[in-house]
Order: structure tokens, then C-alpha cells, then sequence
């Protein structure tokens, strides 16, 4: 089974339409959508916008669905690399939390105490079947770091503190809390995100105008990778 996150309704809505015979479980304010895609086993939940929803979400669908391999996080985020524009995608090969701060102990911007490094890895594997996916897509797309943190960034210094920084392509409000908890688990876990805006002065402008756009890319990889998942991830 594959577990997907999305924050937003419109980040998952595409992909929940797409589940044969779906069984719907709720727990407290979750609700959990699992059933069928192609020959791929799912289970869905829309998290809510943030790290503590998105952490939360990720942490009892791993709880209440024991036969997960993998988990996707899906969806919209900012653009840093300015060779990135709207629509494209973002692979993240790691994700690091930018808000989170702990250098007075002497650590690096966004490590986590008792954590080597502040970078939470994703899965290779994944990456490199969600490469193929994107590829016959004919989609662009860039693999890298991305960064999270319960901002909206739409700041020209910010996002060039982010690139500076993190050597990010690509922000969000969700990938990285996933990702941790997913490390905890010992969970492979990958990001797969469509460039909606490019977090400068004006970017709530672009997200309100192609957030549905850049969902509906996002959903259209996820599921084409998941018609072409054969294997035990």
C-alpha cells in the first residue's frame, strides 16, 4: 500500500476520484480514502495546511494502516531556482524545516536536536520511478531540497535567504514534517510538488491564480506513478 498527503482539498480531490471501490475510515478529524489505483493499493487523507497538521495526518495513517511501503507527499509549493516556472516540479531528494532553529546550541539552520544532519532524506528508488513518470510525461522538473515551514513565503529577501541557505528549489508548509515522521517510522517517503507561484513580493497573486493548475500536475504524476508501480517499494 501507498499512503498520499495532500494539505489541500484541491491537492488530492483529482487523485480520490480515481479510487475504485473506496472505503472511507475517520479517525478524530482525518478522513482516510483507501482502495485501488491501477494495480496500486492507496490510502489518502487530506492533512490540512501546516507541520503539526501535516505531521499529525502522516503519524496515524502510518498508525492505522500498518501495510504502507511508501509514502507521497503531493501538491502545490513556491518556487526558488529561477529556472523553475509555474507548473513545473520539484523532486525533493531531502527536505529540511527553515523555521526551525536551534543555533544558539550550535547547530545548523533547521537541524533538529539529537538529529546528524537537518536534512530528511527521501527515497531513491522512488525518486528515480517518479523520474521515469515525469520523463514520459514530458514534464520539467529539477530534483533537489526542499524546504518548509509554516509560512506562506512571498518575500523576495526570504526566498533569497532560502536559496542561499538551503540550496532549496522549491518551498512549502508540509514535505519536511512528513518526511520526519516518516523518518521516525523508518518509512520511505518522497515529495513530488508543482511550482505554483515563485514566493517572491507577489506570489499569493500567482497561487490563487494557478494553485488549481499546478494541482492538477501534481495529481497527474502521482497517479500515472502509481498505473506504472510493479513493485514492493
Amino acid at each position: 500500500m501507498i499512503g498520499i498527503v495532500g494539505a489541500m482539498q484541491v491537492e488530492i480531490e483529482g487523485l480520490v476520484q480515481k479510487i475504485k471501490k473506496p472505503k472511507i475510515k475517520i479517525i478524530g478529524a482525518l478522513s482516510f480514502v483507501s482502495g485501488v489505483i491501477g494495480a496500486s493499493k492507496v490510502v489518502v487523507v487530506k492533512c490540512g495546511i501546516g507541520k503539526v497538521n501535516s505531521a499529525t495526518a502522516t503519524s496515524v495513517m502510518l498508525m492505522a494502516f500498518k501495510d504502507i511501503k511508501l509514502v507521497i507527499n503531493l501538491g502545490v509549493a513556491g518556487g526558488l531556482d529561477n529556472s523553475l516556472f509555474q507548473g513545473d516540479f520539484v523532486v525533493g531528494s531531502s527536505c529540511i524545516q527553515h523555521d526551525f532553529d536551534l543555533t544558539v546550541e550550535g547547530l545548523k539552520m533547521g537541524q533538529l536536536a539529537g538529529c546528524e544532519s537537518r536534512e530528511f532524506l527521501c527515497c531513491n528508488v522512488a525518486i528515480s520511478k517518479m523520474q521515469m513518470v515525469l520523463d514520459g510525461l514530458d514534464f520539467r522538473y529539477k530534483i533537489g531540497t526542499i524546504v518548509s515551514g509554516d509560512q506562506f513565503i512571498a518575500c523576495d529577501q526570504k526566498t533569497a535567504w532560502l536559496r542561499s541557505e538551503f540550496e532549496a528549489l522549491a518551498c512549502d508548509m508540509e514535505s519536511a514534517s512528513i518526511a520526519q515522521v516518516c523518518s521516525s517510522f523508518n518509512m520511505p517517503f518522497i515529495s513530488v510538488r508543482s511550482i505554483s507561484d515563485g514566493a517572491t513580493d507577489d506570489a499569493f497573486l500567482d497561487f490563487a491564480q494557478f494553485a488549481v493548475i499546478a494541482s492538477e500536475r501534481s495529481i497527474s504524476a502521482v497517479e500515472k506513478f502509481l498505473l506504472n508501480n510493479n513493485s514492493k517499494i
